[in-house]
């Protein structure tokens, strides 16, 4: 919702999972960031009429960069992200 509206509502359920989680491990947090990633390219990016192609092309590249990152369990390249709740 973010990246196609500038709705943070995604964003605020996210950081809502992170507190009800409460403690824990790293590998579980990147595995969550892998699911994150993957939804956005699946789902996010080709839900219809959501936005436009431009948009889609964008939802899929931040996607990818967050699988990438994550799979690299690259904890640095979530430092300021707007999914740093997920290691921070």
């Amino acid at each position: 919702l973010k990246l196609y509206k500038g709705i943070y509502a995604g964003i605020w359920i996210i950081e809502g999972f992170v507190a009800g989680y409460g403690t824990m491990d790293m590998a579980f947090r990147f595995r969550a960031l892998l699911h994150v990633g993957a939804h956005m390219v699946c789902f996010g990016s080709r839900t219809a009429n959501w936005g436009t192609r431009s948009q889609n092309e964008h939802v899929a590249w931040i996607g990818r960069d967050v699988l990438l990152r994550a799979w690299e369990k690259d904890r640095q390249a979530f430092k300021g992200h707007d999914l740093q709740c997920l290691l921070w």
